[in-house]
């Protein structure tokens, strides 16, 4: 591992076979150094931003709310071009 830890951007490629034994703990390795968006959101937005993502993917979670801020994401970024 230490030969790719100052790796700015990381893959499963990087990562020693050793840890491909653990495929969610190579998954960790490599997310944890993609880049990260924080946003602060007012109460009122928040509970909008909960009822349109249940309406879209049926249920409120970390991965549903993952995917429909990528999904809003690449369609904001899309639209700038």
């Amino acid at each position: 591992m230490a030969e790719w830890r100052g790796k700015p951007k990381r893959s499963l490629d990087d990562i020693s076979p050793y840890w491909h034994r653990s495929p969610y703990l190579a998954k960790f390795f490599v997310q944890t150094a993609m880049p990260k968006v924080i946003a602060t959101l007012s109460y009122e937005m928040f509970e909008r931003l909960i009822e349109a993502v249940e309406s879209r993917f049926g249920s409120f979670s970390a991965i549903t709310l993952n995917r429909a801020v990528i999904e809003a994401l690449e369609k904001w970024i899309a639209e700038q071009k």
